[in-house]
C-alpha cells in the first residue's frame, strides 16, 4: 500500500495542480471574452473535479505502480520464483496478487480525493491571483455545480481505475515471457492498456451518469 499510495501521492498532487491551473487559465480567458467570468467555477467543477481528477489518479497509479507491479511479477516469472511457490502447493495468485488488489482498490479513491483538492486549490489561486476573479464568485459557481454525488462518483471511478491498474498489470506481469525482453514487453504493454481502458471506462461511466 505504501508503494502504491504514498509513492504516487506527490505525482498526483503535482499533476493535479498543473491541470487545475491550466484549466483555470484556458477557461478564464474564454469566459472573459464571452463576458462570463462567473462561470469559471462551473467549468472547473465539470472539467477538473468530475473528469480530470479520477483520470489523473488512475494515470499516475498506472505510471508509478502499475509498471512496478508488472515488472516485479515478470521478474519473478523469469527467475522461476512463481514456479517455486506453486511447486510448494501455495496459490501464487492469492499470495502475490490479492494483497495488491486490496491495496490498490483502497488507495486509489484516496488519491482521487487528493487530486480533487489540489485541482480546486490551484484553480482558485489562478482565478483570484492571475485572472482577478472574485474568490467568492468563483467558489460559489464551483459549489453550485458540484454535489456530493459527483464526489462519490469520482471516488467510485477511482476504485474502478484501481481495479483496472492491478488486474491489467498483474495479468501482463504474471504471464510474461522469460527473459529481459519479456519483462520490458509486459511492463510497457500494461501501462498502455491501463491508460486506454481508463479513458474508455471514464467515457462509459460519464455517458451513463451524466448523459441523460
Amino acid at each position: 500500500m505504501i508503494r502504491i499510495g504514498v509513492d504516487a501521492t506527490p505525482l498526483v498532487a503535482i499533476v493535479a495542480s498543473f491541470i487545475g491551473t491550466t484549466l483555470a487559465v484556458q477557461g478564464g480567458y474564454v469566459a472573459a471574452e464571452l463576458g462570463a467570468t462567473a462561470m469559471l467555477g462551473h467549468f472547473i467543477a465539470l472539467g477538473g473535479v468530475r473528469e480530470m481528477a479520477p483520470i489523473i489518479a488512475g494515470a499516475m497509479v498506472a505510471a508509478k505502480s502499475g509498471a512496478a507491479i508488472a515488472s516485479e511479477l515478470a521478474s519473478m516469472r523469469h527467475s522461476e520464483q512463481i514456479d517455486a511457490i506453486e511447486i510448494m502447493g501455495i496459490d501464487s495468485i492469492r499470495l502475490l496478487i490479492s494483497p495488491i488488489v486490496v491495496a490498490t482498490i483502497t488507495i486509489t479513491p484516496l488519491l482521487v480525493t487528493i487530486a480533487v483538492f489540489f485541482c480546486i486549490a490551484s484553480a482558485t489561486l489562478v482565478a483570484t491571483a492571475v485572472l482577478h476573479i472574485d474568490r467568492s464568485v468563483f467558489l460559489e459557481g464551483l459549489i453550485a455545480e458540484l454535489s456530493v454525488d459527483d464526489l462519490v462518483f469520482g471516488i467510485i471511478k477511482g476504485a474502478v481505475f484501481g481495479m483496472i491498474v492491478v488486474f491489467v498489470s498483474s495479468y501482463f506481469g504474471y504471464h510474461a515471457k522469460s527473459g529481459p525482453d519479456g519483462i520490458a514487453h509486459a511492463t510497457n504493454r500494461s501501462v498502455v492498456v491501463i491508460c486506454i481502458l481508463a479513458i474508455f471506462f471514464n467515457f462509459i461511466f460519464t455517458s451513463i451518469v451524466y448523459g441523460g
